[in-house]
């Protein structure tokens, strides 16, 4: 199974490099994981969802940089699911259960 390792790795391969920038969004989100209730109120996978375009919106108005978290993290759970690009990460993950959960599997994704 393919982690959020195998995510930076297949970066790596295109030729681009995980940054401070790209590291700092990944270290909140597993911020958000340990008290999701502080950053999201109920474990949703749906506001996680919200909440990091919130935090990739703000991140490229203030600092004039744009994330590649959400392009690269499609392409790994578009190959993870078999998918043929036409559904976004989130809905891929939270298919047929509920959200709270969708958010413990996007959690074990990156892991």
């Amino acid at each position: 199974m393919l982690s959020l390792k195998g995510v930076i790795l297949m970066v790596w391969e295109c030729g681009e490099r995980i940054d401070e920038n790209e590291q700092m969004f990944t270290d909140m989100l597993f911020e958000v994981e340990k008290c999701p209730g502080a950053y999201i109120g109920d474990p949703s996978l749906q506001r996680l969802f919200f909440f990091m375009g919130g935090y990739e919106l703000a991140f490229s108005e203030l600092k004039g940089y744009r994330l590649h978290f959400d392009k690269d993290f499609q392409r790994f759970i578009e190959k993870r699911y078999n998918s043929d690009g036409t559904s976004h990460w989130n809905s891929l993950i939270s298919s047929g259960i509920s959200d709270a959960e969708a958010l413990e599997r996007f959690y074990s994704l990156l892991s």
